[in-house]
């Protein structure tokens, strides 16, 4: 479990990284939304359990406000939004069939997040800005793909 707290953590402080490098270029609803999954990543994983959960709250409400942004971003090309919107509802499916103890075939997402993730980078889609927030998304599909292997 330490070894995917590191990757978390390390994911947010990219993500962070990017936040600060390109504050002047980028719009002010990236680093907002990128900051709010960073605050929710710390608060799930460095917490008692009782708090872990306003973490996970906070990641989502990132995330549904990362699916909106996808959805309404029209500086970016179609290709680029797909990739956002699909990256974000598909981690956000999985927390909340998990958290609602739903049975089923909840590990197909995480995978499903990390093949958009791999066909983002192969199409080389222009997103120099959203890459903190796919990488946070990403990083956390990995976690879980991990979790999964190790029980």
């Amino acid at each position: 479990m330490l070894y995917l707290k590191l990757l978390l953590t390390l994911a947010s402080l990219f993500a962070v990284f990017r936040v600060f490098k390109f504050r002047k270029e980028s719009k002010l609803i990236l680093n907002l939304i990128t900051l709010a999954m960073v605050i929710g990543v710390f608060i799930a994983i460095s917490v008692t359990d009782s708090i872990r959960h306003i973490g996970i709250y906070i990641y989502l409400v990132a995330v549904i406000m990362a699916f909106v942004y996808g959805l309404l971003a029209s500086h970016l090309k179609m290709t680029a939004r797909v990739i956002v919107c699909l990256m974000s509802v598909f981690i956000l499916v999985y927390w909340i069939w998990v958290l609602n103890h739903f049975h089923g075939n909840e590990y197909i997402l995480p995978y499903l997040v990390v093949m958009v993730g791999i066909y983002g980078f192969q199409t080389k889609a222009n997103l120099k800005h959203e890459i903190g927030i796919l990488v946070i998304l990403s990083a956390d599909a990995i976690a879980l793909i991990v979790e999964n292997w190790i029980k």
